[in-house]
């Protein structure tokens, strides 16, 4: 049998030592916090549901990044809320004395 290699640090994954497989790429690395740059806590998270998946460092890199703010579409009595806050802006920029 041949023994797993961690990604990370490199040497063996034993019977003895607990891994923990990206559910990506498959990659094997060491359950400890200095190969996978989690806390004791998030480890034991890990370890206790068996339903939470664990990406590796790469994988993570290559996700394409979303972003959790959304613009509702334009309503179809006026401007869009934030076209309306643009022209209040400029509004007040112009009109404004100090």
């Amino acid at each position: 049998m041949e023994l797993k290699k961690c990604s990370k640090c490199k040497k063996n994954i034993t019977k003895k030592s607990a891994e923990l497989e990206c559910s990506r790429c498959e990659k094997v690395v060491h359950a400890e916090s200095a190969c996978v740059k989690l806390s004791t806590k998030q480890l034991n998270t890990l370890r206790n549901s068996p339903g939470i998946e664990w990406s590796c460092e790469d994988c993570l890199k290559n996700l394409p990044h979303r972003s959790s703010f959304m613009i509702p579409e334009a309503s179809v009595r006026g401007d869009h809320p934030m076209i309306r806050a643009v022209k209040l802006r400029k509004h007040l920029k112009k009109n404004y004395v100090p």
